[in-house]
């Protein structure tokens, strides 16, 4: 059962198209059916190369290959023949050129795939063993291996066919975690493995971090706890780079934050269970409580230590095509199977049926268990994977809270939310910062670095009454650089229209034109809320916009302006034109001349507004309309106005059979345009003159 703001979000999710969960249950995160399949015969397991966004399942014979960097199914396999033997680990290089497969706690196997030549890398010392390895981007090397005495960076050299240590960071290896998205290796060392030091290898170069330890409680029974790899996790979030850590005693997310020259805690977070597992979708934390079966999803950047909605079960979504019945068999329905493994940042492996699954937010559904419309609007702000959706909830959202006609104060909230958003945005823009692109630097963010594809601001507006003459008022704004919280959405009819213009079509904001389009007009189309309360919605709007710099769309003052006219506040339009709360242009000035017909006032300010903005055509028209001919003559002179319309004036002037006025249009005309002599015009008017002169 849906009400209130949420009636728009039903409708919305009835007009995406059929699906079935399966049990009909609502869940704000999901899985999309078909997976990624992988039905290999002998194969040896299931891997996933976050480096190349390949699923890789070797056999004893050759490894298969498919890309998933894309949300369309994978074609057929790329194979590469390999030798027999065990496969531990493989990884291509970053070009897909180099096929490494870790053969033994030992030993290395790197294959040339374009002569087929290889050779093989074994541990300089007997008592050392290999826990891995990764490629980097790293200008200076070009393979990381990760062994028990540390770090070996290696140079490939293909044409001597080994590989060249470049440098050895030697310190005592427990275990370890990569994620190629970060570019940062963490090692764990110590009796616990609670001591963590950590490496970035980026195109920028090579950037070691102080050591840390991690955080967890001791066990009642005195139980020594040791930290395993599985407890954490590396993720990249708002362009900031964190490590997760699980506390299984406590029940606790640990989290820190890696700057370039220090690792600072950012406090913890509840997982409410022991069993836990965590996932990065669209910069938003999902902890997966395995055991429950049910997702907790965490903002990094609300100012709150409580889920932004209640949780609930993973969803398995099954699109319905009408021309296809499949469903999905009892291996593919099975949720947190025994198999499934959670690969950094969105992806579940199956390793138990050989499937590969992404997880995806559904903001309809978050939005429909959110209440604190502020909170929800800037969390959407944020969103950049289905920016258009976020943009069309928004929108749908504070739709909805005017047509249930909130207070004054809770809507200019919502709006300086939208209006702070869009406004860092521009000015970002402006600064030449790229928008959702991340530097070439590397990942580990300074102290103060605020990234601009990410930093959102949200304003909550304090005024509660309408006041025209309020409009320089500043609102207190809060940039949601970290602060502050989130929370609900909805979704907008088929009629509502979006800008394409200045990338906005890929962006979760809303720009004024947009604000215009798809919530004030549709209102007013609708006749949704009476004219005085959506007039005082729009200048708390204009308030905020102002206060954000943003350049307004002259419709917004027509219509403005238009719904004071219905309710015939005619000294109300007045004094907004005066007071400069709305700006002169030549549409407001059009809209003032059609309702100058009720009010002879605006009908003057109309005309004078046209002369204001340089409409030249329009004002001179208006001036022939009322017979004010000469006056028209002398804005043409002190204008200097290009191609003036001499053949009205002098139409005008014959009308009022002036023989003097006439005669002075007909010479001004002459000496203002040198060429008006020599036309038909000009002699059609001398003979009128001619004759009249005669009579």
């Amino acid at each position: 059962m849906c009400s209130g703001v949420n009636n728009g979000l039903c409708e919305a999710r009835m007009a995406l198209g059929s699906y079935d969960s399966g049990s009909g249950a609502m869940s704000h995160a999901y899985i999309q059916y078909p997976p990624f399949r992988c039905d290999i015969p002998g194969a040896l397991g299931v891997t996933y190369d976050d480096a190349n966004k390949l699923l890789l399942v070797p056999t004893l014979g050759e490894i298969y290959s498919w890309s998933v960097s894309s949300d369309t199914l994978p074609s057929d396999p790329v194979v590469v023949k390999i030798s027999q033997g065990p496969v531990l680990g493989v990884r291509f290089s970053l070009d897909c050129k180099i096929l490494a497969i870790l053969r033994s706690n030992t030993e290395i196997e790197f294959i040339n795939r374009e002569d087929c030549n290889s050779f093989k890398q074994s541990c300089k010392s007997s008592s050392e063993r290999i826990l891995g390895f990764f490629w980097t981007d790293c200008p200076d090397c070009d393979v990381v291996i990760v062994t028990t005495s540390g770090l070996e960076l290696n140079s490939l050299c293909l044409g001597k066919g080994k590989l060249k240590l470049v440098e050895k960071k030697k310190q005592s290896v427990s275990w370890f975690v990569y994620t190629h998205e970060s570019r940062l290796v963490l090692l764990a060392s110590g009796t616990q493995c609670k001591t963590l030091s950590g490496y970035q290898f980026s195109a920028g170069g090579i950037v070691r971090l102080p050591k840390f330890d991690a955080n967890f409680t001791k066990s009642e029974n005195h139980r020594t706890f040791v930290l395993s790899s599985e407890n954490v996790f590396i993720a990249t979030m708002y362009g900031r780079l964190y490590c997760l850590q699980t506390d299984p005693l406590a029940k606790m997310l640990h989290i820190h934050r890696f700057y370039r020259d220090a690792v600072i805690s950012q406090g913890s977070l509840p997982t409410y269970a022991s069993n836990v597992s965590v996932s990065v979708v669209d910069n938003v934390l999902l902890v997966h409580q395995i055991d429950s079966k049910v997702v907790l999803l965490y903002d990094i950047l609300a100012n709150t230590k409580v889920p932004i909605s209640a949780p609930l079960p993973l969803l398995l979504r099954q699109y319905k095509p009408a021309n296809s019945p499949e469903k999905p068999g009892a291996d593919e329905s099975s949720l947190y199977g025994e198999g499934w493994v959670f690969v950094n940042p969105d992806v579940i492996l199956d390793h138990t049926h050989g499937l590969l699954w992404k997880i995806q937010l559904d903001l309809e559904a978050v939005a429909a268990s959110s209440s604190d419309v502020s909170s929800l609007l800037a969390f959407l702000q944020r969103r950049k994977c289905e920016a258009a959706k976020a943009k069309q909830l928004s929108c749908s959202i504070l739709r909805s809270i005017i047509m249930e006609r909130r207070s004054l104060s809770q809507v200019s909230s919502a709006l300086d939310v939208l209006t702070s958003a869009f406004g860092h945005v521009k000015r970002s823009s402006s600064k030449g910062t790229p928008i959702g692109r991340m530097s070439s630097m590397p990942l580990i963010l300074t102290p103060g670095m605020q990234p601009a594809a990410f930093a959102t601001a949200l304003a909550i507006s304090n005024a509660a009454e309408l006041s025209y003459g309020s409009l320089r008022a500043s609102s207190a704004r809060a940039f949601i650089n970290g602060e502050q919280e989130i929370r609900e959405p909805e979704q907008e009819s088929s009629s509502i229209r979006f800008s394409e213009t200045e990338n906005q079509a890929a962006s979760p904001h809303v720009s004024p034109q947009e604000m215009l389009d798809n919530v004030f007009a549709v209102i007013d189309e609708g006749m949704a809320v009476e004219n005085s309360f959506l007039v005082a919605v729009m200048v708390q709007y204009l308030r905020s916009a102002r206060a954000e710099q943003l350049t307004i769309p002259p419709g917004l003052y027509v219509l403005l302006v238009r719904l004071l006219a219905r309710d015939k506040c005619y000294a109300r339009i007045q004094h907004i034109v005066a007071d400069q709360v709305v700006e002169p242009s030549k549409a407001l000035a059009l809209e003032l001349l059609d309702i100058g017909a009720q009010c002879s006032q605006l009908e003057e300010i109309g005309t004078d507004m046209l002369r204001q903005v340089h409409a030249h055509k329009d004002y001179l028209e208006r001036l022939l309309h009322k017979g004010r001919l000469l006056e028209g003559l002398r804005y043409i002179r002190q204008n200097k106005v290009e191609s003036p319309p001499c053949v009205r004036f002098l139409e005008a002037a014959a009308a009022k059979d002036n023989f003097v006025l006439l005669a002075s249009v007909l010479r001004f005309c002459c000496d203002f345009v040198s060429t008006f002599e020599h036309t038909a015009e000009f002699e059609k008017f001398y003979s009128i003159l001619k004759r009249d002169s005669s009579k």
